[in-house]
């Protein structure tokens, strides 16, 4: 007996769609066949064993998903003549037919791609095409886990009814249904990926933004209401994201702006990211009253070169005008600080700011 990986892709048609998956399921008793193609890369055999590693699921996640035993297959000789309305058939196409059940439907990272790069030492998982034959002796540990799970109950039923809860609106709005057979959605980042090159310096950024708790399912409609909306429309759809979990957002904002955070303080972070509260600048503030108390008005020349530091006369007759508006912090009573209002641009001054105040 051998153990394979096999690939679907539940972001399209090909070999994933779960609508037909599950047609096929209830028609062939609880059976699926699978198709191979007729390329003569492997064989697959009556008591082989198929891990599906899926990618772009509902839940966002790309791991093993169902288990199958092979109960025949064409490179036996068996007699797999039922037509597959899973997958078109073409000339030459070779079958298995698998008994399939899914496996550990809700921990989405126990047989995820990460896992099984380095847990499981399964290196091609990172190109895999469509099928990865696992070796009994290099992946031991792997095959030992799977054989411990317990299937029972996790009909290709139950897990196309978990993945429903993912494809609803946070605001509660269903779309329609893909050809993969689960409504349509689309994925937003409250603290918003673009962020990433802004907090470059902070160690992990991408795995802190790419945090489940940050991600949220919408329909197209509030997709685009969160970006597009009147301020206040938009300020009442971030609350409410926020308030799914405040204690995460509020660490989040403390390990990206490295200072305490409070409710108000990460909600006007949020609207300063949706540049819905401009004028709300209270890590200039904190970083403003700490320069002053150190240099006082006598502030170092390369860091007035850096930071774009102006006298308000200066600043007034040259910078402020109806159509250029700048966005300014006054330091004192004749010097102020002029910036783009622009997040990357604020967040780049900052971490020049604090160099001076260590």
């Amino acid at each position: 007996m051998e153990y394979h990986i096999l690939k679907g892709n539940a972001a399209n048609y090909e070999g994933a769609s779960f609508k037909e998956l599950l047609d096929e399921y209830n028609k062939y008793d609880k059976y699926i066949y699978w198709r191979l193609g007729n390329k003569k890369l492997y064989h697959i055999n009556k008591g082989d064993k198929c891990l599906i590693f899926y990618f772009n699921l509902p839940d966002s996640s790309n791991r093993i998903l169902f288990i199958g035993d092979v109960v025949d297959s064409d490179y036996n000789n068996g007699i797999v003549n039922e037509k597959s309305i899973f997958a078109e058939s073409e000339d030459g196409d070779k079958y298995i037919k698998l008994n399939l059940r899914g496996i550990a439907k809700e921990d989405v990272a126990k047989y995820s791609k990460d896992k099984l790069l380095h847990k499981y030492n399964v290196k091609n998982i990172n190109y895999m095409t469509s099928h990865i034959l696992i070796n009994e002796d290099e992946h031991k540990q792997l095959i030992h886990d799977i054989e411990k799970e317990n299937t029972n109950n996790q009909t290709l039923s139950v897990i196309a009814n978990y993945f429903e809860r993912y494809c609803r609106c946070f605001f509660n709005h269903k779309t329609f249904r893909e050809e993969n057979g689960f409504y349509y959605i689309e994925h937003h980042h409250l603290v918003e990926q673009n962020l990433v090159k802004s907090y470059s310096h902070i160690e992990n950024i991408e795995k802190l933004i790419n945090e489940p708790d940050n991600l949220f399912n919408l329909c197209p409609l509030c997709h685009r209401k969160i970006h597009h909306a009147e301020k206040e429309v938009r300020k009442e759809m971030i609350n409410k994201l926020y308030n799914r979990n405040p204690k995460y957002f509020n660490k989040l904002c403390e390990a990206l702006e490295g200072k305490k955070s409070s409710n108000s303080n990460t909600l006007d972070w949020l609207y300063d990211i949706y540049n819905i509260n401009v004028t709300k600048k209270w890590v200039f503030i904190d970083l403003r009253n700490r320069i002053i108390e150190k240099y006082g008005n006598k502030l170092p020349n390369d860091l007035i070169k850096k930071v774009h530091l102006r006298t308000m006369e200066d600043y007034k007759e040259n910078c402020y005008s109806s159509y250029r508006k700048k966005a300014y912090i006054e330091f004192s009573n004749n010097l102020v600080l002029d910036i783009n209002i622009n997040k990357v641009q604020r967040i780049k001054v900052i971490n020049i700011l604090k160099e001076y105040i260590k």
